[in-house]
């Protein structure tokens, strides 16, 4: 074997053991859910690269949902666990609404708020009063009132059943608000 193909051979080997090397710490990846993705982290070559993106599961509880103005679980903590495995979406477009999406209606030439002044946190503590209330179809209607903006929109009200959609399809075992 002449020089020259002992080293093409020699490169053909390194080449080989580099690319085994990528393929051994790999790398892990999440999605989000549109599939785009959103982290990247090298792997340890132990072939445990577990990511935490969604699997299709429905079931699937190692996505998280962060929803930032929600004061309190609704209804008890084990529903709430369920809604945000499972409606997150619901929980994100209900407490954490703009305040433009909510209303964006300004005020009057006199000065009133033409806007709701109470958000998803208000209007889902007084529906939750409601199934005790003595007339609770009364009482569904005063809380619609109080997320009634001036034009007859309620945003509020509209996503809030939109959670309670969730919860009937996904987790009316453990919330009563599915009932």
């Amino acid at each position: 074997m002449n020089l020259n193909t002992k080293l093409t051979t020699f490169t053909a080997l390194a080449i080989a053991a580099l690319g085994t090397g990528v393929l051994a710490v790999g790398c892990s990846s999440s999605s989000d859910d549109s599939g785009v993705v959103v982290d990247q982290t090298p792997g340890d070559g132990t072939g445990d690269n577990t990511g935490t993106g969604d699997t299709g599961d429905t079931g699937n509880t190692s996505q998280t949902c962060d929803v930032v103005n929600q004061a309190n679980d609704i209804d008890s903590a084990e529903c709430q666990v369920c809604l945000e495995a499972n409606c997150c979406t619901e929980l994100t477009g209900c407490f954490d609404m703009a305040p433009a999406v909510a209303c964006d209606l300004g005020t009057a030439e006199d000065g009133t708020d033409l806007c709701a002044t109470a958000n998803c946190n208000d209007f889902t503590a007084c529906e939750a009063k409601c199934p005790d209330a003595d007339d609770p179809a009364a009482c569904d209607l005063s809380c619609q009132e109080t997320v009634t903006n001036l034009d007859g929109s309620m945003p509020i009200a509209e996503a809030y059943d939109a959670i309670v959609t969730c919860a009937t399809t996904n987790c009316k075992d453990v919330c009563p608000m599915a009932e």
